[in-house]
């Protein structure tokens, strides 16, 4: 269609909703070795050391070793001791002692995780210093962020293009919240690396056709890392060349991708199919000037030129012009194949007749089951179901209460993981002693302490004591914990002293696991009056992959509506939400393997509307968040205005979380 600023290998048109490695100039790196892997280092002390206190599993112990044993940390959500804690806001450094000075430092990189419902922020800024006694340290200079693989991680990447030598490296991090977290530190002798090549990343609602990536309406230039392999030599430019970093894409701005080992420029265009005046929107004016194009009396060239083909067949006709002039008359949807254009989709016609809402598992009993428990704070439950083997965990908070942790089904096609260890899936309240001022409280928000937790055979009522190690086969497991609720925010430096003035409730959780199933039922007793804002009695985040959709089920069984999140969501937590007043029950899928087809497994969740009732003055029942990059949350609500449970009330909820395959 138009000529690119800089040849390169031309990209092939690729499918709806998938992604084909574009080949900018491929060129491999000589090799590179890790020279500080194996080192020690010395440093900011990592948060709370105490070994005894927090097991293996916890983030807190440490061996001295973590940050260059060669293992890095993932986006799972498990935050062990892989992790390496800097806490509060402040300027923090970490040096690897590389036991002799070592010639050709090319490379310098660090991992850092973002998990902000967790207090865990990217830092502002890490730099890298070079020493040869350990004493005095010289800036080598400040590292790129980009994506690792996820938007909750982030490598903090220093490239050289002249080698330095040194024998001591300071990591350098500049944090303004209240945690980072730390992984590996790399420092890497030989020639630097570089990600020469660009792709899209599977399952972005984006196009490439030649140097074009023809994109959805709305679609915010600060989204684009999280769907690119990698940003490493990427800017992103208005048409008028000036950085673009965030704000609404329109036709004719451009993707710069540099090519580090020529220094040369590849362009990629953004066209918004019928935006031909690059205004960002499809009006009138954008298909009469390619009326006016198709009668020879005017001229298109470039990125406006894409933008008029929106049948992308590398002719603009008639048929364009019409097509264009649908969609400004909307009786034509030029995006339909792009999925939701606005974060927002209701798909209630195109998928309700590919749901089945009648029961799969209607409240088992029984169902062979092995509990074993693997750490201190852990225990592990498994089964096997019709449709695989399901693992699910049971784990205790830093705060000692436990909580359901993760869910993940093990079968022929693969490992399908729901929900990581990091979950939120029981009750969460906003609590206040007067109408102006709450906190969370209970669920993974801390603000409650454990009174006692016991594990029983369900159908012999024999209580179940596991040693780390030990396992047991049971057929149903029941699990009744007593916790008190505060309404003081959590204690300082994580301890979670709360002030006994400050408890207003106590809480009886019974959950009876069953298989596929999991059942809670809570009993709340309230000893002081407590001012309620907007709540939730349960909760399931999950990821895209599986939880893309969201069926909403009112209380008679009949299907109210179906809605669709964006595949890549924003990761600054800032996506929609999408209500119902009438659920008591959602069902969660995902994407299939083939453009506009839906998977099989599915995430059934519901509530009692007997006790789960909604909320006051209108507000919503169910709410469905486009969470974050990667993750979807489905939340039951309850209260919302300040509202007042007065001392001596009594209440009861419950609900139920069941996994099954379509």
């Amino acid at each position: 269609m138009h000529s690119r600023k800089i040849i390169v290998t031309l990209l092939a048109l690729c499918m709806v909703l998938t992604s084909f490695a574009a080949a900018a100039f491929a060129v491999k790196a000589a090799s590179s070795v890790n020279v500080a892997k194996g080192k020690t280092y010395t440093g900011t002390e990592p948060y709370q050391v105490d070994k005894e206190k927090y097991p293996a599993t916890d983030y807190r112990q440490k061996n001295g070793t973590e940050l260059t044993d060669g293992v890095k940390g993932d986006s799972s959500g498990t935050v062990d001791n892989r992790w390496y804690a800097f806490y509060r806001a402040g300027t923090w450094h970490i040096d690897v002692d590389l036991g002799k000075k070592e010639d050709s430092l090319c490379e310098f990189n660090t991992e850092f995780l973002e998990k902000q419902d967790w207090g865990i922020w990217f830092p502002e800024s890490v730099s890298y210093y070079g020493s040869d006694d350990g004493n005095s340290f010289t800036l080598i200079g400040e590292s790129t962020k980009t994506e690792a693989g996820s938007s909750s991680l982030k490598e903090y990447r220093l490239r050289m293009s002249n080698p330095v030598s040194y024998r001591y490296v300071r990591m350098e991090l500049v944090s303004n919240k209240t945690f980072a977290f730390a992984s590996e530190i790399e420092v890497f002798q030989g020639e630097a690396t570089y990600e020469d090549t660009f792709s899209l990343r599977e399952k972005v609602y984006l196009r490439l056709q030649d140097d074009a990536i023809r994109i959805p309406p709305n679609t915010d230039a600060s989204a684009i890392p999280s769907m690119i392999n990698s940003m490493d030599g990427v800017t992103i430019v208005d048409a008028n060349g000036n950085e673009k970093a965030s704000g609404v894409l329109k036709t004719g701005d451009e993707l710069r991708k540099r090519i580090h080992y020529t220094g040369d420029i590849d362009i990629y265009f953004f066209v918004l199919d019928g935006d031909v005046t690059g205004d960002g929107a499809v009006k009138a004016n954008d298909y009469l000037v390619v009326k006016r194009m198709t009668m020879k009396s005017a001229t298109l060239t470039g990125a406006a030129l894409t933008a008029a083909d929106v049948n992308a067949d590398n002719t603009v006709n008639a048929k364009d012009y019409a097509l264009i002039k649908r969609h400004v008359l909307k009786t034509y949807d030029l995006y339909e194949t792009y999925g939701p254009t606005d974060g927002r989709g209701d798909v209630t016609s195109k998928f309700a007749a590919k749901i089945n809402i009648k029961d799969r598992i209607e409240n088992p009993e029984t169902w062979d089951m092995t509990v074993k428990r693997t750490t201190s704070v852990q225990y592990e439950i498994r089964c096997t179901t019709d449709f695989g083997d399901l693992r699910q965990t049971f784990h205790q908070t830093k705060w000692g209460t436990w909580n359901l942790g993760g869910w993940e089904l093990t079968d022929s096609e693969g490992k399908h993981t729901f929900a990581t260890e990091s979950t939120d899936l029981e009750y969460v309240y906003r609590a206040g002693k007067t109408k102006s001022s709450s906190v969370f409280s209970g669920g993974n928000h801390a603000n409650e302490k454990l009174r006692s937790i016991k594990l029983f055979d369900g159908t012999t009522n024999k209580e179940i004591v596991l040693n780390i190690g030990e396992s047991t086969s049971v057929k149903q497991l029941r699990i009744t914990e007593e916790t008190k609720l505060y309404y003081d925010p959590a204690g300082d430096d994580g301890k979670y002293n709360y002030s006994e003035d400050d408890m207003y409730c106590y809480a009886v959780r019974n959950y009876t696991i069953v298989g596929p199933q999991t059942r809670l039922e809570v009993d709340y007793d309230y000893k002081k009056d407590v001012y309620y804002g907007l709540s939730y009695t349960c909760m399931m985040p999950v990821s895209k992959v599986l939880g893309l959709y969201c069926a909403y089920v009112d209380e008679n069984g009949k299907l109210d509506k179906i809605y669709e999140t964006l595949k890549v969501g924003d990761p600054s937590y800032n996506g929609a939400f999408y209500l119902s007043n009438a659920a008591t029950r959602a069902i969660l899928f995902g994407y299939g393997k083939t453009p506009g087809s839906i998977s099989k497994y599915r995430l059934d969740v519901r509530v009692d509307p007997a006790t789960d009732v909604l909320n006051p003055a209108g507000k919503e029942r169910a709410r469905f968040w486009d969470m974050n990059a990667d993750s979807n949350k489905l939340y039951f609500c309850i209260y919302g205005n300040g509202d007042l449970v007065s001392a001596g009330s009594k209440r009861h909820t419950s609900a139920q979380w069941t996994v099954y395959v379509d």
